[in-house]
């Protein structure tokens, strides 16, 4: 099924984060591959094939995923929450989770600050507690966040650059955890390229938890 042959024809973007919603439509985001202008967006493509844009000017979309009541979580260091037409008080913070809990009615019009991550915020899955489990990229760790945003769980990677988690197994009580350190290395100079753990760079990982 090809809904569109170019993702952002004529930008420097690739389609990063995505994830199906309640309703069984596709909302995905792009990241800028070169510099730090926020030129790409957050799409929906609807159950006629139809896209719209939920959110211009993203640098790096992530952590979309969304809840049982309707609400949508989204991270992006470039996001401005308020008017999308003027600066809003509430300027971004660079590992901040932005929380959209009107997703079901209103897409992305309304933003609330969730947490502000000690990693930079990668992708993220709710389990059935309404818990949010948030992959640091650069951090090494995937964390579980309660609805009020205190941690209450973290998972330790062996790699610095887990990407996302999702939960599997007979009981769905096993976390995979996925890696990026391989890509993030060759995205360095060889002077700055840090030495990758034998084996266990670009992996994926697994652990089994008392929630699914």
């Amino acid at each position: 099924l090809r809904v569109t042959k170019h993702f952002e024809p004529q930008l420097r973007t690739r389609l990063n984060d995505g994830r199906v919603d309640l309703a069984g439509r596709f909302v995905s985001a792009g990241t800028v591959e070169k510099g730090d202008e926020p030129l790409s967006a957050v799409y929906r493509v609807n159950a006629d094939l139809t896209v719209e844009t939920l959110h211009y000017g993203v640098r790096c979309g992530n952590s979309i995923c969304f809840t049982s009541h309707g609400g949508m979580f989204f991270a992006d260091p470039a996001f401005t929450a308020g008017n999308r037409d003027r600066q809003s008080d509430q300027a971004s913070r660079c590992n901040a989770i932005w929380h959209f809990p009107d997703y079901a009615a209103s897409g992305m019009l309304k933003a609330l600050p969730f947490v502000e991550a000690v990693g930079r915020p990668d992708g993220s899955i709710i389990d059935e507690e309404g818990c949010l489990w948030n992959a640091e990229f650069g951090g090494g760790r995937v964390v579980r966040y309660r609805q009020d945003g205190t941690i209450d769980m973290v998972v330790d990677v062996p790699t610095k650059h887990p990407t996302c988690a999702t939960f599997g197994g007979p009981a769905l009580d096993t976390l995979y955890i996925t890696d990026a350190s391989i890509f993030a290395a060759s995205r360095l100079s060889k002077k700055r390229r840090p030495e990758l753990a034998d084996g266990l760079a670009g992996g994926l990982f697994w652990v089994r938890l008392p929630v699914r």
